[in-house]
């Protein structure tokens, strides 16, 4: 998929790297690793990636992170 990179960029701008993308029906769920200390964290999406802004995929990692 195209521009699918600016989603990766910014999970890395928030200190995180990006493992595995899984696509389901109506959402996505992300497996992502910290980089400081490599815990590996699954982050569901409410619509795909592709639907969301960057700004408001940032803010969904942020938030779902802190409840991690």
């Amino acid at each position: 998929m195209r521009g699918m990179w600016r989603y990766r960029e910014a999970l890395a701008d928030l200190g995180f790297e990006q493992l595995d993308v899984y696509e389901h029906a109506s959402f996505d769920v992300l497996r992502v690793r910290r980089i400081s200390d490599g815990r590996v964290m699954r982050i569901r999406l409410p619509r795909h990636r592709k639907d969301l802004s960057i700004d408001e995929f940032k803010r969904i990692i942020r938030r779902e992170t802190r409840r991690l």
